[in-house]
């Protein structure tokens, strides 16, 4: 984390750093997930307003699991979230969703060998 003072209002604002999944001290990837080569990392923070959290991910999966991963607490929604995603599989584009439930697992409904998913969201704590 760090911390920024605001010129306008003379507060402190908390900035988290971005937390990388299967980094270390970080959470790991469910089954089968890892990052697409070439690509950014999959990750997710804390933005310095309204309780949001983005999350971004180019993730491409052998078909072991749908959860991609698992958030820790303090990161999760307060209510099931369905974000939109870019969905490949076998070379052809879908759009689709992926859910973060309030336990924090990242899932994707129909996942298959070679599938990957592209995304970039933010969704709220609370």
């Amino acid at each position: 984390m760090g911390i920024i003072r605001t010129a306008r209002n003379k507060k402190n604002i908390i900035v988290d750093n971005w937390h990388y999944i299967g980094g270390a001290g970080e959470p790991a990837f469910g089954a089968g997930w890892s990052n697409l080569a070439g690509y950014s990392v999959m990750g997710f923070k804390k933005l310095p307003f309204d309780n949001a959290i983005q999350i971004r991910a180019n993730v491409v999966s052998n078909g072991a699991s749908a959860t991609i991963c698992t958030l820790p607490v303090g990161y999760r929604p307060r209510a099931d979230v369905d974000l939109p995603v870019l969905f490949n599989a076998a070379g052809t584009y879908t759009a689709r969703f992926i859910t973060i439930s309030t336990a924090g697992v990242v899932a994707v409904p129909v996942a298959g060998a070679a599938t990957y998913i592209i995304f970039y969201s933010v969704f709220y704590t609370d």
